[in-house]
């Protein structure tokens, strides 16, 4: 399939693109984490993560302040242009495009934690 030059250029087109870049020529957006904070450089003392954002801010601030704060304040979505973007995934994503983003960011998934995910 064509992906430039045509008059479509859908999300698979766009993943295949972003996922044969290198990750020194991909857009901050979508870099490769892992590199993009040198996590081979760095050894960083915590890594938190967005699904245990409540939890990893309360370790944070409680090791920078020795206090705990607001859990249930933060807990509130403030914002109005939520986009429940993961319950989309997999209307999105084939297997093919899950393997190719897999192997395109194999270190992310390793250094993070994170499993392969299959359909």
């Amino acid at each position: 399939r064509r992906l430039f030059g045509s008059d479509s250029f859908d999300f698979g087109d766009f993943v295949t693109v972003i996922c044969s870049q290198k990750s020194n020529l991909q857009n901050s957006h979508w870099r490769i984490q892992a590199d993009d904070i040198l996590f081979e450089l760095i050894d960083f003392d915590f890594i938190g993560k967005f699904e245990n954002l409540l939890e990893d801010l309360e370790f944070i601030n409680c090791k920078i302040f020795g206090t705990s704060f607001d859990a249930e304040l933060l807990a509130s979505n403030f914002s109005p242009n939520k986009t429940s973007a993961s319950d989309k995934v997999f209307e999105y994503y084939t297997q093919e495009l899950l393997d190719m983003v897999f192997e395109a960011y194999k270190k992310d998934f390793e250094y993070f934690g994170y499993e392969k995910i299959v359909l």
